[in-house]
C-alpha cells in the first residue's frame, strides 16, 4: 500500500517534479485508507454484540472452570484444561489483532509526513494534508458499544477480572 513511499523517500529516485504516477499512488492509499476505515465500522458492528459477549462472558467462563479445575480428579482437568486455554486464547486473540491495527495504523501518519513531500505541487500537498489528518488518531477496533477497544492491555484485565472474581468466589466457599 505504501510502495511509493519508499521511493519517494529513495533519494536517488527522488526528482523535484511530482510524476503523475507518484500523485496516483497516493491517491490511491487515501481511498484504500478509507476503504479500511469502512472495513473497520462493519468490524465494529459484529464486534458490538458477538465478540463484546465473548469478553464479558468469558470473564464468567474462565472463573467458573478455574474454580472446576481446583476441585475435579484428573480425569476432569483433561476436560477443563483445554477448555480454559482455549477461553483466553480466543480473547487473547482478538486482543492481539486489536492491537496489531492500532500499532500499524499509528505509524501511516508518521511515514507520510516523513516523506519528501516539501518540493511537491499544491494539489500533492493538499492530499498529504487530508491523508495527515485521516491518520492522525489511529485505528482501533472497539468494544462493547465503543466503551473500549481491543488491545492487549484489555486481555490483561479481563484476564485480571477473572482472577478477582474466581478469588471472589473461593472467599465464599469458606463460608
Amino acid at each position: 500500500m505504501l510502495d511509493w513511499l519508499e521511493e519517494w523517500n529513495d533519494p536517488t529516485k527522488f526528482s523535484k517534479r511530482l510524476t503523475s504516477q507518484t500523485y496516483a499512488a497516493l491517491h490511491h492509499t487515501v481511498y484504500g485508507l478509507l476503504e479500511l476505515v469502512r472495513f473497520i465500522k462493519k468490524i465494529q458492528k459484529f464486534y458490538e454484540v458477538g465478540v463484546s459477549a465473548v469478553f464479558i462472558g468469558g470473564v464468567f467462563n474462565i472463573c467458573t472452570t478455574m474454580s472446576l479445575v481446583i476441585e475435579v480428579d484428573r480425569t476432569g482437568l483433561a476436560f477443563f484444561l483445554p477448555y480454559l486455554l482455549a477461553m483466553i486464547s480466543i480473547i487473547y486473540c482478538h486482543c492481539w489483532c486489536g492491537s496489531a491495527v492500532t500499532y500499524q495504523s499509528a505509524k501511516i501518519s508518521y511515514a507520510i509526513f516523513s516523506s519528501k513531500w516539501i518540493n511537491a505541487d499544491v494539489a500533492y500537498k493538499r492530499l498529504i494534508q487530508i491523508y495527515i489528518q485521516l491518520t492522525s488518531r489511529p485505528l482501533a477496533i472497539r468494544l462493547g458499544g465503543g466503551t473500549f477497544d481491543a488491545s492487549l492491555p484489555v486481555f490483561v484485565t479481563v484476564i485480571k477480572t477473572a482472577y478477582s472474581v474466581f478469588t471472589l468466589l473461593q472467599g465464599f466457599e469458606d463460608y
